[in-house]
Parts: C-alpha cells; structure tokens; sequence
C-alpha cells in the first residue's frame, strides 16, 4: 500500500475538498482502489508556501526519499515523518489523504503521534464520519501514551463529537492529563479557568 500511494503521489493535486463521490485512485492492476478518506477541508492545515528557497526545498526533499526508504523498510517512525512530510507540503506535493494512509499505518503499528496526527487531519472534516474517525483515532492515541492525543480526545467526549458526550469522563480525562505534565490540558484547564464569563466563585 505505501509503495502504491508514493508512486501515484507524482500525479496527485492538492485536495482541498474531496467529495463522497471523488474518483478513487486505481491500483496497479487497474482495478478501482478504496479512497482514503471522505472529506478534507483546508482550514487546519496550511497551504504548502510555494516560495520556499532552493536550498530548503532540496533539503525537505532528501529528507522525503529517506523517508521513503525508511517507511518502506518498515519503520513506523518514518512513515509518520512521511506523512507530515505530505500533509503540510514539506519536500513532496501536498497531499492530505496520502498522509492520512500513511499515519494510519503507523496508528496501526502503534505509535502514538500517529494516530494523534490522524485523529487531527480527520477533525477538520465536517461530515459525521470524519467526526468518528476522529475520535477512535484519538482515543487510540490517548491509550498509548499521547498526552495531546489525551486533551483533543476529552474535547470530543465533553461536546459528543463522534462519540457519545460524557462531560464527566472528559473532565476527569482533563485533569489527569494535565496532572501527568500534558502542556495542552493544562492550558485548556487555565483557560477555562481564567474564562471572564466564568464566575468568580468557580475560578
């Protein structure tokens, strides 16, 4: 799978917005190859700058073939690098739902940031499925250690987005983030503390 999606990246545009009824890439023996994902909106993730200098652009791009090589090999590490690599432009076209296979492959060999990453880039979509994903992805990052993944997680449970609301469990999830040195629960529990509309008694 990973060999497919680099060598159809070349002839990939950048997807803004990728509709249910999108035309899915074909395989190598022709055949109709399932889609990556349903819909990717471009707020959450940066336009790639097509104005970076020379030196820059080759540097992100020896950057990418090692990667490439590394992923291939069968390092999940490396296919995360290469995943951000597509998602943000770094090196190589960019190219969300090709960074959404590649961090799922990493989720799935269970690195944390991975699935942190897809659970970030399936967030932006607003269809109810992405919303789902989103939080499967999250939870699986909060259990293998992702103190981010954690906090962005406990953000779905308190509103119910892709999973059913529970507040309370968010809450608590909150807290013990921030208790374990998690920077962003900590800075969602500050900011909610120093909130104006909050009242003084609760502050």
């Amino acid at each position: 799978m990973t060999r497919l999606l680099l060598a159809l990246s070349a002839f990939l545009m950048l997807s803004l917005v990728i509709p249910p009824a999108a035309t899915p890439l074909l395989a190598q023996n022709g055949d109709p190859a399932e889609p990556a994902h349903r819909i990717y909106y471009s707020n959450g993730t940066p336009i790639a700058s097509t104005n970076k200098p020379v030196a820059q652009r080759e540097r992100e791009a020896a950057e990418v073939q090692a990667s490439i090589a590394e992923c291939d090999g069968g390092d999940p590490g490396a296919c995360v690098n290469l995943g951000r690599s597509y998602e943000l432009g770094l090196g190589v076209e960019q190219n969300r739902p090709i960074a959404a296979e590649l961090y799922q492959q990493a989720c799935e060999g269970e690195i944390a940031v991975a699935c942190f990453r897809l659970g970030q880039l399936f967030s932006i979509g607003l269809d109810d499925q992405a919303k789902a994903d989103a939080a499967i992805a999250l939870e699986r990052a909060c259990s293998l250690g992702s103190l981010s993944g954690c906090a962005k997680y406990s953000v779905a449970l308190e509103h119910g987005e892709g999973i059913a609301a529970a507040p309370a469990a968010a809450a608590t999830l909150l807290k013990r983030s921030c208790d374990q040195g998690g920077v962003d629960a900590c800075r969602m529990i500050a900011s909610t503390l120093l909130d104006p509309d909050r009242p003084l008694a609760d502050r």
